[in-house]
């Protein structure tokens, strides 16, 4: 850059003073996941000569310093669920040789398993087959409901939206207002029974009066239940939710739209060793601790600037002239 005359001076104290003014009105964020945290810039110039004559050149050096940023510890909240398994008939059925059920109880167990060192956390079961059973109330004592699986036994329908219903009613009534709760349910069929009281879809708390339905196919009522139930309980609700359809015996459509409505996660399983992946994947999304991890600094600047900064992990000093930045 060249001093030549006052005309030239006004020119480059015109761009420096538009250039400043670009510069100060950049946005920038640290980017973790979805999330954009504002964090502070140091900004400072300097020329490169302490006098300058007329038509010497000089270099106007900007310095950019991003401020350290410091994440707020997040604090763990106590997680409460429901396990709900499918114990109707066709769970007697084998998967390469061996029951469904058994390995329904083998993943589940392994489930619990990897929470029993876990503070803070309740588990409940719950069976259904025509209707829905309460097999073990939420308790901290998750050998209590590994024995409780390893109780179930299999015959009946398929009462898919009684079990979503009574693990509903059961986590909104739990004394931990503050505890984080979930419902995980396993179907390796469709609904094919639906519960009813004083004659009409039962949405109240309790057991229902009875059940009707198909009996072994799924009739318009029983699939509407479980759609009542997953969009005017469930969804609602802070409930969060998980629909295993396991084997290729489950009714994909009918599971993932119940899922859907429900705000929730469908998750297909047609082994053995899905099932595990798809327990292990629950166990991830529920008890891992909310982190700023990768944390990088990007810049966006306002149009008319072109500077492409690569990302940087921590603070450091980036130095750039604004003959480089200006078209």
């Amino acid at each position: 850059m060249y001093l030549n005359g006052e005309k030239a001076v006004k020119k480059t104290i015109t761009l420096l003073v538009i250039f400043t003014l670009l510069v100060c009105s950049m946005t920038t964020g640290l980017v973790s996941a979805a999330d954009y945290l504002e964090t502070p810039l140091v900004l400072s110039r300097a020329l490169s000569d302490s006098s300058l004559m007329v038509n010497q050149p000089f270099t106007v050096n900007y310095k950019v310093v991003p401020q350290t940023v410091s994440a707020v510890e997040q604090v763990q909240k106590d997680k409460e669920f429901f396990i709900v398994i499918d114990t109707s008939g066709s769970m007697d059925d084998k998967l390469d040789g061996v029951k469904r059920i058994n390995i329904a109880k083998a993943a589940a167990n392994a489930f619990l398993d990897k929470l029993k060192d876990k503070s803070g956390v309740k588990a409940g079961l719950i069976s259904y087959d025509n209707l829905a059973t309460i097999e073990k109330n939420l308790t901290t004592d998750l050998e209590s409901i590994k024995t409780a699986v390893n109780g179930l036994q299999v015959g009946g329908g398929t009462n898919i939206g009684d079990g979503l219903r009574r693990a509903y009613y059961k986590l909104l009534k739990s004394s931990n207002t503050t505890a984080e709760k979930y419902i995980i349910l396993l179907t390796d069929g469709e609904p094919t029974y639906h519960s009813v009281k004083n004659g009409k879809l039962m949405m109240d708390d309790g057991i229902a009066d009875d059940f009707n339905g198909g009996g072994d196919h799924a009739t318009y009522n029983d699939t509407n239940y479980c759609y009542r139930v997953a969009t005017e309980l469930i969804e609602p609700s802070d409930i969060k939710s998980y629909m295993i359809a396991f084997t290729a015996g489950s009714n994909k459509n009918i599971l993932e739209t119940v899922a859907q409505k429900a705000g929730g996660a469908y998750k297909q399983a047609l082994t053995s060793t899905e099932l595990t992946q798809v327990y292990d994947e629950i166990y991830t999304d529920i008890v891992n601790d909310i982190s700023l991890q990768n944390v990088v600094l990007r810049k966006f600047f306002r149009q008319g600037l072109k500077w492409f900064l690569r990302r940087v992990a921590s603070p450091q000093t980036v130095t750039f002239s604004p003959a480089i930045c200006l078209r």
